[in-house]
């Protein structure tokens, strides 16, 4: 398993804990293990998104097969709380 960094940029308008813990659950149902986590905090975003001028950023690192990352990400496009996300490979 490879190790890969999702950083999520969450909805302050949405509940916060509800969607990490959505994010949590999607990566262990396609064999991910979240090593670490980390919050960010609420920053302000370069340009608007869906009207919303500031967001919540969140960072998972995890280990899961290269085959289940597209699968998470087509998960990920479809939760209500997210902005944005991105998963990259950690170095």
């Amino acid at each position: 398993m490879k190790t890969y960094e999702l950083i999520t940029i969450l909805k302050e308008s949405e509940a916060v804990d509800e969607t990490i813990k959505t994010v949590q659950e999607i990566i262990k149902r396609y064999n991910g293990q979240i090593s670490s986590e980390e919050s960010w905090g609420r920053k302000n975003l370069h340009y608007a998104r869906q009207d919303l001028g500031t967001g919540n950023f969140h960072m998972f690192q995890c280990k899961m097969p290269a085959e289940s990352v597209k699968e998470v990400a087509r998960e990920l496009k479809i939760q209500g709380g997210l902005l944005q996300f991105m998963i990259k490979a950690a170095a």
